[in-house]
């Protein structure tokens, strides 16, 4: 964080990511990363493709989803190109069937979907320092928290 004009403005997260969300080619927001999508670390793939997390880092479900697609958005990636894991029609041959267990429920079917993008958003949000609405709107947040992982 740096302090300005007695504001605090959130630091740059990293030299080759935007500050900015971009909208995608089918209209949906994403972070451009110099270099192009970056692989998730291997404790996230894990988690992406079993389901499985660490309880002492990640207390549920909803933090590890988070945990990663975080990771996704800062990384370059597209909301389109985890949908194509989380489904299975993704390139790689195990997919992440361990994130879309994370949002399964019985007692909710189309969780999946009803959620995913808009954890997408706050995502983005949370990477670029602005609140994302609904609408695609954008909104500077000064106060707004940064991820601590490292590029």
């Amino acid at each position: 964080m740096a302090f300005n004009s007695g504001r605090i403005v959130p630091a740059p997260l990293c030299g080759d990511v935007s500050a900015e969300a971009e909208l995608d080619d089918s209209g949906v927001l994403w972070v451009p990363r110099l270099g192009g999508r970056a692989p998730l670390s291997a404790e996230l793939e894990q988690i992406a493709r079993t389901g499985r997390w660490d309880r002492s880092r990640y207390p549920g479900r909803s933090e590890a989803r988070m945990a990663v697609l975080s990771a996704a958005v800062v990384r370059g990636w597209r909301l389109a190109e985890v949908e194509a894991l989380v489904s299975g029609s993704g390139r790689q041959p195990a997919g992440w069937r361990g994130l879309a267990r994370l949002y399964d429920r019985t007692s909710e079917p189309g969780r999946l979907a009803r959620l995913l993008p808009l954890e997408w958003r706050k995502a983005i949000g949370f990477a670029t320092g602005r609140k994302i609405c609904a609408d695609g709107t954008q909104a500077t947040l000064d106060h707004a928290p940064r991820p601590s992982w490292p590029c």
